[in-house]
């Protein structure tokens, strides 16, 4: 699925006219439709190459013709700027998953683990397995299945149907030590008891058991673009970024260093392979606010890192490039 650093130059090039600028993948732009900044628009690669790109100045999603996207509020998906939600969505009660595992959610989670398997290599090696596990149990509520892993090089990370919890190997090798972790953890749950996830692969759910796509075999799997989304490009810029604040107020709850929320971004932003994910960039206003709040919130006498121990545990699978 990967594609190389000359390969996405040439993609950017060739659909842009222009030569990528600043760095591999950040194609120099026109106006922003979301903030009006000229500024630097970040491609994202689909495997259908579907074209989606997010204004690096406010963290907007623009479409391949350079108009304006956000999420749609039913299904998560990309819709036109102003559209509340796609005119083929319904509001309908579930939007949150409902306590328990239905048997819809069963099915679906088994979808998409299916999917997943087929679009990355993929397992829970022990040790690494057990630490991440055990640090999200601390911070969420109810029980979670063990954390999986994917071998990418950079950093992706998605809480899947039935609470399943998935990064990269990348992810892991970017960060410094457990505080940042505990964000990044805690804020994708902050995702997911907001419903975001389980209403995106619901409704690709819904439109993969569609008998006339099925039949015309015309577009791309509903799910797996959901997983793409998911973890290369997120919920838009809003949604993630209440997630960060209510994972800064749980790590800080959970006497982690405040200041390493805004660390890990920084962290993550700098190891993300060009042209494919956007999640971490610190665009508009989010490091100013989560540089802000973490000195709104302080730091208590047992702020903690926990770095020896995340390094033990993380470089015994050689992901640490030094």
């Amino acid at each position: 699925m990967g594609t190389t650093d000359s390969g996405t130059e040439a993609v950017n090039k060739q659909e842009t006219g222009r030569e990528p600028s600043l760095r591999d993948g950040v194609v120099g732009g026109a106006r922003c439709v979301h903030c009006g900044a000229i500024g630097t628009a970040w491609p994202i690669r689909f495997q259908d190459g579907g074209g989606l790109s997010v204004c690096a100045g406010c963290g907007g999603w623009i479409a391949r013709d350079g108009s304006a996207e956000s999420p749609c509020g039913v299904c998560a998906f990309p819709a036109a700027s102003g559209v509340v939600e796609h005119a083929r969505c319904q509001e309908e009660e579930g939007a949150i998953p409902p306590a328990g595992r239905t048997s819809e959610q069963e099915l679906l989670s088994e979808a998409v683990e299916e999917l997943l398997e087929t679009m990355f290599e993929s397992g829970r090696p022990d040790g690494l397995t057990e630490y991440v596990t055990g640090l999200t149990s601390s911070l969420v509520e109810g029980s979670v299945p063990d954390a999986k892993f994917v071998d990418l090089g950079e950093p992706v990370v998605a809480v899947l149907p039935g609470r399943q919890l998935v990064m990269s190997l990348g992810l892991l090798a970017a960060l410094e030590d457990e505080a940042q972790l505990a964000f990044v953890i805690a804020r994708e749950w902050e995702l997911e008891s907001s419903g975001w996830g389980y209403r995106r692969f619901r409704a690709a759910s819904g439109t993969r058991r569609s008998w006339w796509q099925r039949l015309t075999r015309r577009s791309v799997d509903p799910l797996e673009r959901a997983l793409e989304l998911s973890m290369f490009v997120g919920y838009g810029p809003a949604a993630e970024r209440a997630a960060d604040r209510g994972a800064l107020a749980k790590v800080v709850h959970h006497d982690y260093d405040a200041s390493a929320p805004l660390k890990a971004l920084r962290r993550l932003e700098s190891a993300a392979i060009a042209g494919r994910g956007a999640r971490f960039l610190l665009a508009g206003e989010r490091a100013e606010w989560l540089q802000s709040g973490a000195r709104s919130l302080g730091c208590s006498d047992s702020t903690r890192l926990n770095r020896e121990v995340y390094r033990r545990v993380v470089d015994g699978f050689r992901v640490f490039a030094g």
